[in-house]
């Protein structure tokens, strides 16, 4: 190849180079996610999140002259749109209550900040989620790894014990849900259609599968484990793989997990008799509070308490998911918003269903809405797992562009 061959092709490849910024923000992001499962406290999580996202995010604003250079597709518009009535609905919250409209109106901040960011280093250069998954698994498994020692092993607790993690991860409802999106991360890669893995990378992905989802059911979180099986059991259904091969791997695992329950009844026993711990009750009560504002909502962050003198949910504040959460605060209207906007983000991941990356942010942001059914105060909180279980795989596929082009099945990957 003569050397004016040559020249355009190195320009392309340099073209192509990610410069400085983006492989900052990708290492602070990295650092950051990492950090539900490798920092002891919550509250230097917390903290972190600014000098990863909030500071980051408003210096690509004042650069860029408040241009936040993320394309205007349905998935952005929709949280927008979201994240406005969210703070339009303050304007009409009790004055008995107790929120603080400062405090809701960061959280959308926080929230745009977030996706600048994540958006900056996307978009240039999407190869590098492939990066992202495979730090954030390192992470988990090592962080998994050290609280199982702690847990089990310093602390004495038994496998009848919810299994916990330290920092942000100390709630087994937080910690079941992380370590199942990694299930199912692992059981997606292992089932990628256009993968030609050999044996053992097949067994690694395996056996990092079986360890997130052993670790998801000592938990002992019957929403992340349902999610988890639920999940993973469509992706097997939609894989290439014969029918009667899919039929007998169903059949066989529910066997096999029969039978370990039977076996370990007395550590699950209870678990089991928490029947639906009083989940319905909350949303009964919660659903008569509704009816008091049902198109507007009581408004963004207000403290909603159920009236039920004499019951165990009297006065209890926590709705146990982010559909009811939505309901009650920003009524109908929010609720529909809510959901057209995850109907969008699947008809996103569904019309990109041939990229990799698009089809685990897909099948990661279908768990997430199956968990936030039975846990969570709403889509617009405090950064916690289940808000970015809900917004990075979002983020992911708002990246993508609207058209593709015909007969062109993986635009990306």
């Amino acid at each position: 190849m003569n050397l004016e061959h040559m020249l355009p092709a190195m320009t392309k490849q340099k073209a192509h180079l990610p410069d400085r910024n983006e492989n900052i923000l990708f290492i602070l992001s990295a650092i950051w996610i990492s950090g539900y499962f490798l920092l002891p406290f919550g509250k230097i999580h917390q903290q972190l999140f600014h000098l990863c996202f909030t500071l980051p995010g408003a210096w690509i604003l004042l650069k860029s002259r408040f241009e936040t250079g993320i394309q205007p597709s349905g998935i952005f518009l929709a949280s927008m749109a979201y994240g406005v009535y969210y703070v339009i609905s303050l304007a009409w919250a009790p004055p008995e209550s107790t929120v603080d409209p400062l405090g809701e109106i960061k959280r959308v901040i926080y929230l745009i900040l977030f996706w600048i960011a994540l958006n900056h280093w996307m978009k240039a250069s999407p190869e590098r989620l492939a990066s992202l998954a495979k730090v954030l698994t390192a992470a988990a498994l090592v962080g998994m790894g050290a609280n199982a020692v702690l847990f089990y092993g310093i602390n004495g607790f038994g496998l009848a014990d919810r299994f916990v993690s330290i920092g942000r991860l100390w709630n087994p409802l937080w910690s079941g849900a992380a370590y199942g999106a990694f299930a199912v991360l692992m059981f997606s890669l292992m089932n990628w259609r256009h993968a030609s893995l050999e044996r053992k990378e097949k067994l690694l992905y395996l056996l990092a599968f079986l360890v997130f989802a052993a670790a998801t059911i000592l938990t002992h979180s019957r929403g992340p484990v349902g999610a988890m099986l639920i999940t993973c059991s469509a992706i097997l259904l939609t894989s290439n793989m014969a029918m009667k091969r899919k039929i007998a791997l169903l059949v066989t695992t529910s066997i096999v997990l029969l039978s370990l329950l039977y076996v370990m009844d007395d550590y699950f026993r209870p678990s089991i008799e928490r029947g639906q711990s009083y989940r319905l009750d909350l949303w009964q009560g919660f659903m008569e509070r509704a009816r008091e504002h049902p198109i507007f909502g009581f408004g963004a962050g207000a403290q909603v308490f159920i009236h039920a003198p004499g019951e165990f949910v009297d006065d209890w504040g926590h709705y146990h998911s982010v559909y009811v959460g939505s309901l009650v605060e920003l009524g109908i209207t929010g609720l529909l918003m809510h959901l057209s906007l995850c109907c969008i983000v699947i008809r996103t991941g569904w019309k990109h269903r041939h990229d990799l990356h698009a089809r685990i942010a897909l099948v990661l942001f279908i768990y997430t809405m199956i968990i936030g059914t039975t846990f969570g105060q709403g889509i617009i909180t405090r950064p916690d797992v289940q808000w970015t279980l809900f917004w990075l795989p979002a983020i992911i596929l708002a990246t993508f562009p609207r058209t593709t082009r015909a007969g062109d099945e993986s635009p990306r990957h």
